[in-house]
């Protein structure tokens, strides 16, 4: 978490120094990807990389259980239809 409150803290004052009028010009770095960016470490950023896959390889659990859902309303034939961004079911 300490590099995400840094980000943060330094973000904060480079829109205060904006706000200001002095604004220094930033660095441009390119990166291969978002976690590449976010991490320190090649390592850091492989694994970030592999989880990311991981999860969109998985369904949420908020879909879930929108079939489960979906199911039970149909009389349990089985057919079950993917909903489009579902709402989330673990809330009023």
């Amino acid at each position: 978490m300490g590099k995400a409150f840094d980000s943060i803290k330094r973000g904060l004052l480079q829109a205060v120094e904006h706000a200001e009028g002095h604004a220094p010009q930033p660095e441009k770095q390119r990166f291969a990807s978002v976690w590449d960016a976010l991490a320190d470490t090649p390592q850091e950023a492989a694994r970030m990389k592999a989880r990311s896959a991981l999860r969109m390889a998985q369904p949420s659990a908020g879909q879930r259980k929108a079939d489960e859902l979906i199911k039970l309303l149909e009389g349990g034939t089985g057919v079950v239809r993917k909903i489009k961004n579902p709402p989330p079911l673990d809330q009023p």
